[in-house]
C-alpha cells in the first residue's frame, strides 16, 4: 500500500470513528498536514522539492527544517506560493548548504496555519528554537543530507577536555546563533600546553567558521566563573563571545562581548533572556582590559553578573548586575556554553581571523535551597 493511500485510508477511517459530531458546524476542525515527498527515512540535496497535502477551510502549510543536533533551532523555509483545490501543495525546501556533510540527518516538518495572511507571519530563514504552539505540527520526518547512515559511516562527535570537564565542540551549517557555520576543526577549538581553552573564527575554501562548545551535563544553580584573555578591545565588531547557560532561547542566561557591529556601542552585556524584555539586559564597557574575570552567580530567585578587569575578583568590578526579574529559567536541563561567532552571519569588517583564549572555568553550586 503506498504512502498516499495509506494516508486517505486514515483520514477515512478517522471520519467514520468521529461520528456526526465531526460534522457540527459548531465545531471547525484543526487544520492538518502531511508530508508525501520527500519519504522518511530518505537522501536529500541541498535544495529540495516538498509535495504534501493540508486539510481545513482556508489552511496554509508552513515548513521547517532542524538539523538534529543538540541545541539546533528550526529554521523556517521559503513560503509555499499556492495550494490546490484538493488541498495539495509543493514547495521548495533547504538542508544546509554546499558544505553540509553527507549523511547529516534533518528533521523535516510541515505546520498547519488557520489561513495564507498567518502562514506570511513565518519568515524564511529566521530561527525559532522551537516549533510555534499556535500551528497545528506534523510528526517531524527524518531525512539525510546526499546519503542515509547505510550509505555513509555517521560522523563522530568530537570532545574535549578542558577544566577538569568534558565537553561537545559543536559542527553544523548555517545554524544558530548567527546563523553561521560551526567547525569542530582543531583550526578552531584546541587546548593548549597550559590547559588554556582556544576559541578561533577562521576562513577556509571562502567561508568563515565559527566555534563553540558544550559541557556535557547540567550543573545546575550557581556560580559560573571564567578567565578570558586575548586582544579583546579588538575584537572585530561583528565577533561576538558567549559565555553562558542555554536551555533554549527563551531560557538562557549570558554574558556576551560584542559591538554588534557597531564600533561606538560598548562592548559588553548581561542578558536573561528574553533580551527584548525591558531590564533584562545590562549593558557596559571593558575599555581596554585584555584578561577579565566573568561571573554568572544564577540562583532560583536572582541572577547577578560581574565583570572584572584581569585575573582577580579583589578590584571593583567593571560591570555589575543583579536581576530579580520574572524570567529566571529553572535548572536541570540547561548547558554550560563557550562561543566565538559572527553577528548575523556577517564576515568580520576586518577580514582578519579571530580568537580568544579561555584560561579556566570553575563552577560552585548554590547552598541555597
Amino acid at each position: 500500500m503506498s504512502f498516499v493511500t495509506r494516508y486517505l485510508v486514515f483520514m477515512a477511517v478517522g471520519l467514520l470513528l468521529a461520528g456526526p459530531e465531526a460534522f457540527s458546524e459548531e465545531k471547525e476542525p484543526q487544520p492538518t498536514a502531511v508530508v508525501l515527498s520527500p519519504a522518511p527515512e530518505s537522501a536529500v540535496s541541498a535544495s529540495e522539492e516538498i509535495e504534501g497535502k493540508i486539510t481545513g477551510k482556508d489552511a496554509w502549510p508552513v515548513l521547517f527544517v532542524r538539523p538534529v543536533m543538540d541545541g539546533e533551532p528550526w529554521w523556517i523555509q521559503p513560503p509555499v506560493d499556492d495550494v490546490a483545490a484538493g488541498g495539495a501543495f509543493a514547495g521548495r525546501i533547504h538542508f544546509g548548504n554546499e558544505s553540509t556533510s553527507k549523511g547529516t540527518k534533518f528533521h523535516l516538518v510541515v505546520c498547519a496555519a488557520k489561513n495564507k495572511e498567518q502562514a506570511a507571519k513565518y519568515k524564511a530563514g529566521v530561527t525559532l528554537a522551537t516549533l510555534p504552539l499556535e500551528l497545528a505540527a506534523a510528526d517531524p520526518i527524518v531525512v539525510y543530507r546526499d546519503a542515509r547512515p547505510a550509505d555513509s559511516p555517521a560522523r563522530q562527535v568530537r570532545s574535549i577536555d578542558f577544566a577538569g570537564r568534558k565537553w561537545r565542540v559543536k559542527a553544523g551549517v548555517r545554524v544558530g546563533p548567527g546563523p553561521n557555520d560551526f567547525s569542530d576543526s582543531p583550526e578552531n577549538v584546541w587546548t593548549d600546553d597550559k590547559g588554556y581553552l582556544h576559541l578561533a573564527i577562521t576562513k577556509v575554501a571562502g567561508k568563515w567558521r565559527c566555534a563553540e562548545v558544550v559541557a556535557d551535563r547540567s550543573l545546575g544553580f550557581g556560580e559560573y566563573r571564567w578567565v578570558v584573555a586575548g586582544d579583546l578591545p579588538a575584537l572585530d565588531r561583528q565577533v561576538v563571545l558567549g559565555l553562558f547557560t542555554y536551555e533554549s532561547d527563551s531560557r538562557e542566561i549570558d554574558f556576551e562581548l560584542s559591538r554588534w557591529g557597531d564600533a561606538a556601542k560598548v562592548n559588553a552585556q548581561f542578558v536573561v533572556q528574553p533580551y527584548t524584555i525591558k531590564g533584562n539586559m545590562h549593558r557596559f564597557d571593558t575599555g581596554k582590559a585584555t584578561i577579565l574575570t566573568c561571573s554568572l552567580l544564577w540562583e532560583k530567585g536572582q541572577v547577578r553578573g560581574r565583570c572584572w578587569a584581569g585575573d582577580s575578583t579583589a578590584g571593583e568590578p567593571l560591570g555589575e548586575w543583579l536581576y530579580t526579574g520574572r524570567s529566571i529559567p529553572p535548572a536541570g536541563k540547561e548547558r554550560v556554553r563557550a562561543n566565538l561567532w559572527l553577528f548575523e552571519g556577517r564576515a568580520p569588517a576586518s577580514a582578519e581571523r579571530q580568537e580568544v583564549v579561555i584560561r579556566s572555568f570553575e563552577f560552585k553550586p548554590s547552598e541555597a535551597k
